[in-house]
């Protein structure tokens, strides 16, 4: 009797102490997970949202609503009314407002494409060769997580967040989730959807970013359950023994 109070007192010793770790991912039943640490990763998400990993590619960023454009046009003397430089939000329906220009459609444009419209439409206008425009903010948009995962719901996101940190947001995977079978529907047209294949296994465990793409506005980011056909299990004398996706 005193060595089995013994056992059961060092057994509870080391769950508080933390020398039991708990299970991983893979093996986790509901609720054996630590919810602190659930909630130290969705602050960190939260705080790094909008945070870029490059300096943004003007040939490549494609313009939407709420995006923040610094516009420069060089100052013109007979024109006072003209601002030499501004900063314009592109609207809803995708234009930007130049006082005493007009409205110019930037939406679905890249930053450079958008520039070559600006310069064209001022030069109509304006003697100057001196026009430019650049990113000031991004814009932030909705997107959709379903399934697997423990919050899910409607996150905040920018062109410059990819779908493992918006699932982050959403909670993180839930015990049972796939991490090789996570799909993205996306929107083109309202008539016409693409699914943008996810595999978060390669970037978790190899930092490769190849299945782990940028997000668009609307996007619905869907995570099935493991499914019991397609798993292997490695038990016995090994590093780390578990249950694993093809």
């Amino acid at each position: 009797c005193v060595l089995i109070i013994l056992c059961f007192t060092a057994r509870m010793l080391g769950q508080v102490t933390g020398a039991f770790k708990l299970p991983k991912p893979g093996l986790m039943k509901p609720g054996e997970y630590d919810t602190t640490a659930i909630e130290k990763a969705e602050l960190m998400a939260k705080e790094t949202l909008g945070m870029v990993e490059t300096p943004i590619d003007p040939a490549t960023y494609v313009l939407g609503p709420n995006d923040i454009l610094t516009l420069f046009i060089a100052p013109i003397l007979y024109k006072p009314e003209i601002p030499s430089h501004a900063d314009i939000p592109v609207s809803p329906d995708g234009r930007m407002i130049i006082p005493g220009i007009g409205a110019i459609t930037v939406g679905g444009k890249t930053i450079a494409e958008a520039e070559n419209s600006v310069r064209e439409q001022v030069t109509k206008l304006l003697k100057t060769n001196g026009v430019s425009l650049s990113l000031r903010k991004m814009r932030t948009f909705k997107v959709f997580v379903r399934g697997a995962v423990r919050k899910p719901g409607i996150i905040p996101a920018t062109p410059a967040d990819r779908g493992s940190e918006i699932i982050d947001r959403a909670g993180g995977l839930m015990f049972d989730a796939s991490m090789r079978s996570i799909s993205i529907t996306r929107s083109l047209s309202s008539e016409k959807n693409v699914h943008v294949p996810v595999d978060l296994h390669d970037f978790y465990f190899k930092g490769d970013k190849s299945g782990n793409p940028f997000m668009n506005g609307g996007d619905v980011i869907f995570v099935p359950a493991q499914s019991a056909n397609r798993i292997y299990e490695v038990s016995g004398e090994v590093g780390k023994p578990g249950t694993f996706e093809f």
